[in-house]
């Protein structure tokens, strides 16, 4: 005849197979947790990368646009800032906004040719790549 336990302390603990699954399970979802976080954060600061590109193209256009107005009389790529802190200088910008990946202001400038050295263009220096396969210093 087989003799059964009943109610001891041994019947209410769990075993060490049902500890180990609900750690295993945990853990995945901890790992999953940090995925998305970090997915998150990316996609933000390519979001606010791609904003202060875009902030700064439109204050060089609106320089040149305005000394195409106010001065007619210069040349076409003398129009065009000499450099980004003349924006500053000149209100079209606050500040020079920092690379959300670098965290340094320091942009890589597209001049308008060798011999005028204007701001025409600004690129990112974050190496890497974006969420969509592209370079961000192809942005």
């Amino acid at each position: 005849m087989l003799k059964t336990i009943k109610n001891t302390q041994f019947n209410k603990a769990f075993t060490l197979i049902e500890v180990m699954a609900v750690v295993f399970f945990l853990s995945i979802l901890s790992v999953s947790v940090i995925e998305g976080y970090e997915y998150g954060v990316k996609k933000m600061k390519e979001n606010m990368l791609k904003n202060e590109l875009f902030s700064i193209r439109n204050a060089v256009d609106r320089y040149y646009l305005d000394n195409l107005r106010d001065k007619p009389e210069l040349k076409h790529l003398e129009r065009f800032p000499k450099t980004l802190d003349e924006l500053v200088k000149a209100k079209y910008l606050r500040k020079i906004p920092a690379d959300p990946f670098t965290e340094k202001a320091d942009w890589k400038i597209i001049y308008t040719s060798a011999e005028t050295y204007r701001v025409y263009d600004i690129k990112s220096n974050a190496s890497g790549t974006a969420s969509d396969k592209t370079l961000y210093a192809e942005w």
